[in-house]
């Protein structure tokens, strides 16, 4: 399973398209791998719109 770019585990079951995803249904696979962790990091932050902040001045009256 990949999750905004990097492996996250295996499924162990089927999951359907929109089905929860959590340690009842997968595991993580081999965690003496390199999976090179937030290598994709750039990729997925540039994948999340940017909006203006919100900012508060006081308050009204």
């Amino acid at each position: 399973m990949i999750k905004f770019g990097q492996f996250i585990g295996q499924a162990t079951v089927a999951i359907a398209a929109g089905d929860h995803v959590h340690t009842h249904n997968c595991v993580f696979a081999n965690p003496e791998k390199d999976y090179a962790i937030g290598a994709d990091l750039a990729a997925a932050q540039r994948a999340i719109p940017h909006t203006d902040l919100l900012t508060f001045s006081g308050y009204a009256r």
